[in-house]
């Protein structure tokens, strides 16, 4: 347990390094934090905070803490009516068109067709579920404004005209990015995967979050708590020195002033961790960060149903059956975001509601675990109802540029269909990702794990490589296109 001036905190494992330990010590001793820090076993330096943080909401937020990535996570969905050997035959075709319909990196959809699509997609759900979102977010006003008035009007914000027009002029996106944005995977660690359990039924599951836009919230906000910070600690300095000037004269005067510097200069905080205190402030990014977090898991449900037009098309599959496996079998775990829920702050973690099942990706290799949740409360509390969101990196992106060796990061994947290994990916090699006993000894305490997926398919964002059963084959991909 690392105690603090605030709060403490209590970290699930005894692999972490300095600079992750440094940035939890700097969570406890912030008065934004007051309630239990529980950090998961895939802790690990990250930019903001630390990732594996967990912590209650209170009413002054740190919008860094979340960071740009505002409700990435991981949605599963079994595909049961697909043939494990059906879908490797074909493995290479359908490679080449996810890579053509789906944008990876930082690239949008530009046909006009498919923006039209995501426009009428995210009205139609987003109107059916409005009043949903308004409750919710009502709800988690009433609790951590309490008796504070807040003069905003949420109806405004939950409208199609901020979403897509005051929205991302407010925050420097041009008008129609959601529409373009929808239904595209990003970089780094994010991917779209099949796997097989025990019984070779075939699952797809997709990692990604609210792309450019979750960006932009995170900084616009940001900006806007250093400025904040900034601000207040002036204020705040001016008026304790009115006070001192009341109570002392001369050489006192002169020695209380000097003690109230030191005290400022021990309490000025990093830029990175510079929070919003003001309710309008608070709510104007809850509000935002929401939106962000709609966005995700409707992007998640857009690259599935690409996925599933493309698998049927391949396979000559009727499209309509694919998509009932989704609607009836998928889920989600969510971990760079505000549970409205429950009200904690997740950052690398991820949700446990009892009786629910929860997705942990471990790596490129080992795949995905699916648990279901313990009845467990007195663990689950000890822990905020949380859990590890992945294996979590044991080294850095740049580290592992350098010290992983491409044929071993090659023959780690033998057997696993994927144009996804080379030069451009080994820094989401398997080497590049800790074990995952450290997740399972967690796991076992508060949940029982269902399936281990394995993959047999990898898209990442990367040059196209096209590597299965150690027969290594490089194309231009625009040369083979459907």
């Amino acid at each position: 347990m690392i105690k603090g001036k605030y709060t403490d905190a209590i970290i699930f494992t005894n692999e972490i390094e300095n600079e992750a330990l440094s940035q939890i010590y700097s969570i406890v001793n912030h008065p934004v934090f007051t309630g239990p820090v529980r950090i998961m076993p895939d802790v690990h330096a990250g930019a903001g905070c630390v990732i594996g943080f967990t912590a209650p909401l209170t009413n002054k937020i740190i919008p860094s803490i979340i960071g740009y990535d505002i409700g990435c996570g991981v949605s599963t969905c079994i595909l049961g009516k697909i043939k494990k050997e059906e879908f490797l035959d074909n493995w290479v075709i359908i490679d080449k068109k996810l890579r053509e319909i789906i944008p990876l990196g930082q690239n949008t959809h530009e046909k006009s067709s498919i923006i039209k699509e995501n426009k009428k997609f995210f009205e139609d759900i987003f109107k059916s579920q409005k009043q949903y979102y308004l409750n919710k977010i009502s709800n988690v006003f009433n609790k951590i404004f309490k008796n504070e008035k807040l003069n905003i009007k949420l109806e405004k914000y939950f409208s199609l005209d901020y979403i897509f027009k005051e929205l991302p002029a407010k925050i420097g996106l041009p008008g129609g990015y959601i529409f373009s944005a929808l239904g595209t995977l990003g970089g780094g660690n994010h991917f779209i995967e099949v796997e097989v359990n025990e019984s070779d039924d075939l699952f797809v599951t997709i990692h990604t979050g609210s792309r450019n836009l979750g960006k932009k919230i995170a900084e616009y906000w940001q900006k806007k708590a250093i400025a904040s910070c900034r601000t207040g600690n002036k204020d705040r300095f001016k008026k304790e020195i009115e006070l001192l000037k009341m109570k002392y004269k001369g050489k006192d005067l002169e020695n209380a002033i000097n003690d109230l510097k030191v005290k400022y200069k021990n309490n000025n905080f990093s830029q990175e961790l510079s929070y919003l205190s003001s309710p309008s402030d608070v709510a104007g990014y809850l509000i935002d960060m929401f939106i962000a977090q709609i966005f995700a898991t409707y992007n998640r449900y857009c690259i599935y149903n690409f996925v599933e037009q493309i698998i049927s098309y391949i396979l000559k599959k009727d499209n309509n059956l694919l998509l009932d496996d989704l609607v009836l079998n998928s889920f989600e775990s969510v971990h760079n975001y505000v549970d409205f829920d429950d009200l904690i702050i997740r950052k690398g973690a991820i949700k446990t509601p009892i009786g629910k099942e929860i997705i942990i990706p471990l790596n490129m290799k080992d795949g995905v675990i699916i648990a279901k949740v313990k009845n467990e409360p007195i663990k689950l509390i000890e822990r905020n109802f949380s859990a590890p969101h992945g294996a979590g990196r044991k080294m850095s992106r740049s580290k592992a540029k350098q010290s992983i060796n491409l044929n071993d990061f090659r023959k780690s994947m033998v057997g696993i269909a994927s144009s996804s290994v080379n030069e451009t990916t080994l820094d989401e090699s398997p080497m590049a990702y800790k074990d995952k006993d450290n997740i399972i000894t967690y796991l076992n305490n508060i949940a029982d794990i269902v399936y281990i997926l394995k993959p047999i398919y990898v898209l990442k964002d990367s040059i196209p490589t096209y590597i299965c059963n150690n027969e290594i084959e490089t194309k231009n991909i625009m040369d083979n296109i459907m």
